[in-house]
């Protein structure tokens, strides 16, 4: 079979451009070294994919639970049974819940959005990954956007607030490293995780969830170096700001971030020495105090001058760059109701105590029961209404569903989709066919929407795909990019030139407040911080994986919590919702009130870390605060 040209779609910002060869023993799939942006570059995650596409569990015949048991269907069945779970609540859409996640980028992934909300159905607010920081940007810049990475080939000086280019941003780190060869220091600013050391010069280690009083200890120690420019005139609230640093002195600030004097005045080099870029990585939004997080270190950027020319700029998200159109899922009317995602489990059994339960729950893009907080509760508050999951996996959400839905994966189907890396569209060409019993995510849809009474209109995947390239900064049509697989959108200006914020009055926001960060409750020393994981996205693990043992705990070798232990026997992390067997491993530099667990791994395996971590708020957007969860270490 001839190698097809095709690109990455999945829940990832790299936007990769790929080759792709089916061979008698499965796919081959290697970096597209034509690729403008990322150069022939493939991650582990996606390399491997074919394992995914052909893993002998992999379900590919829809499965309807009776007697407690699974059993094999037709899709017409299974079908006809959705639309008539669904048909039976029209009349009080807000006994259905939508649950859905970005899985893949694609455009055409968003077919159940537009079903149920055209259906008027309840969805989910909060998110669990960037909303914060997302929020903390708006409010700080009036809008979310940032500079190209090309941009940072002008950097002096590069400084990485918790952006892992090992792990997840590893177009961003080639970026990085190409500034670096040009002359750029880089200075990491991280509880210690490996992922860092490779790409910097050095590396800040600091407590977790503390970022906020580095970055004011930093301008304070540049205030008084008198190195600071006058920029008060650019700011709304700025004597109040001023005010909150002169509240608190440099050593209670270095004390609460547990940085050496010797270390912040690193980052305070760096900043008084620009242009200099300001990376904000995808981790330091997790905390109860996340958005604070992000806005005290946009400050850093913003009361320096390092925004709004080349070589500087603070790199969070993009934001809608207008290259491509997705809002053909968007409902025509708010949700009747909003459950948030750091809390299912408890606002579920709310609206049931309140005699307004939910009757029908629909699970797509996500292995929700794994990736929320309070896993177990949440798979018991789901086992009252009728779950339809669209899942490839027996995972821990396939094991609460009534109706299992098994789609067909990125490769087995056509879409055009966006990243958040560069500026380039792409279309995602069909590699091979789904296994027979597959169908895609908008067929799935589509599909319960025909036999609704009277049915549901719905666009065509055609319509849909045309649709979104008709937008202001693209100059396409489906059929250009079928053929070239990858355009560039049109170029865009760098953001906030002349220190001109999107706001109204074009003057930047500063943080109103600086919260102490929460104190470790007693009997639980140390802060559990569930990272992502190199060879595998989210909870897309193999179960023959999860078998081999128990999950990794990393700690520092002088961590205060482990001493007592004993090795040789099992070893357990415990929080106050349960425990949870691990495999103790040492990281030197690692900050000792830290413990490091790769996240996405499944209960029915034994692992499901989520189980044991609260439904912590973050300050901003609902954000799943991950990182609020403190933890100790027993036999």
């Amino acid at each position: 079979m001839s190698i097809i040209r095709t690109t990455c779609t999945r829940h990832c910002g790299n936007g990769c451009g790929l080759l792709v060869e089916r061979r008698a023993n499965g796919l081959h799939v290697k970096g597209d070294p034509e690729h403008p942006v990322t150069h022939g570059f493939v991650c582990a995650k996606t390399a491997r994919f074919g394992e995914r596409l052909f893993a002998p569990d992999r379900v590919t015949t829809p499965l309807i639970r009776g007697d407690g048991e699974l059993r094999e269907a037709s899709w017409d069945e299974a079908l006809t049974l959705a639309a008539e779970r669904i048909q039976a609540l029209c009349s009080c859409p807000e006994r259905m819940l939508h649950i859905f996640y970005v899985a893949s980028y694609g455009v055409l992934f968003r077919a159940s959005p537009y079903l149920f909300g055209r259906l008027g159905a309840a969805d989910t607010s909060g998110d669990y990954c960037l909303d914060a920081g997302i929020e903390a940007s708006r409010l700080d810049f009036g809008t979310l956007d940032q500079p190209g990475f090309e941009n940072l080939h002008a950097a002096r000086h590069i400084v990485n607030w918790g952006r892992n280019m090992d792990a997840g941003a590893m177009i961003c780190g080639r970026f990085v490293a190409e500034a670096r060869r040009r002359g750029a220091r880089v200075l990491a600013v991280s509880p210690g995780d490996k992922g860092f050391r490779a790409h910097a010069e050095h590396v800040v280690v600091i407590r977790p969830g503390t970022d906020r009083f580095l970055a004011l200890a930093v301008l304070k120690l540049l205030a008084e170096q008198g190195v600071l420019p006058d920029l008060s005139g650019r700011f709304y609230g700025h004597g109040d700001f001023v005010n909150i640093m002169q509240a608190w002195s440099l050593d209670r600030l270095l004390e609460a971030c547990g940085v050496s004097l010797e270390d912040a005045q690193r980052v305070a080099e760096a900043y008084g020495d620009g242009p200099t870029a300001t990376l904000i990585g995808r981790g330091l939004q997790r905390y109860a105090h996340g958005g604070e997080n992000v806005r005290c270190i946009d400050a850093l950027a913003l009361l320096t001058g390092n925004v709004g020319e080349t070589g500087n700029g603070v790199y969070f998200s993009r934001g809608d760059i207008g290259h491509i159109d997705y809002s053909w899922h968007e409902r025509p009317a708010p949700a009747p109701r909003r459950f948030p995602m750091h809390d299912l489990a408890g606002s579920l059994r709310a609206a049931e105590r309140a005699g307004e339960p939910v009757e029908l729950v629909w699970i797509e893009g996500t292995n929700t029961v794994t990736m929320s907080p309070n896993s177990r509760a949440l798979a018991q508050a789901l086992e009252r209404p009728f779950v339809i999951a669209v899942e490839p996996f027996l995972n821990d959400t396939a094991l609460v569903a009534d109706l299992i839905l098994p789609p067909a994966l990125m490769w087995e189907w056509e879409d055009v989709t966006r990243c958040s890396v560069h500026d380039y569209v792409h279309h995602s060409a069909q590699v091979l066919d789904p296994p027979r019993g597959c169908l895609s995510n908008f067929e799935i849809s589509r599909q319960v929407a025909l036999r609704l009474d009277p049915p549901l209109d719905f666009p065509s995947s055609e319509q849909v795909l045309r649709r979104a390239l008709d937008a202001p900064n693209l100059c396409t049509d489906l059929d250009d990019l079928r053929e070239r697989t990858w355009l560039e959108s049109r170029p865009r200006s760098l953001p906030w030139q002349g220190m001109r914020s999107a706001h109204a009055d074009g003057l930047f926001r500063l943080p109103e407040a600086l919260h102490s960060e929460p104190a470790a409750p007693e009997g639980y020393p140390l802060r559990l911080l569930s990272l992502g994981r190199k060879e595998y996205l989210l909870s897309q693990i193999p179960e023959d994986v999860q078998l081999d043992g128990p999950e990794r705990a990393f700690v520092a070798p002088e961590c205060f919590a482990v001493a007592g232990l004993d090795r040789s026997r099992p070893v357990f992390l415990a929080t106050e919702l349960g425990r949870l067997e691990v495999r103790l491993k040492d990281l030197p530099g690692l900050h000792p009130d830290a413990v490091l667990v790769g996240r996405g791994g499944w209960m029915k395996c034994g692992r499901g870390l989520n189980a044991l971590i609260g439904p912590h708020e973050g300050d901003l957007a609902g954000q799943c605060a991950y990182y609020a969860q403190f933890c100790r270490l027993e036999n």
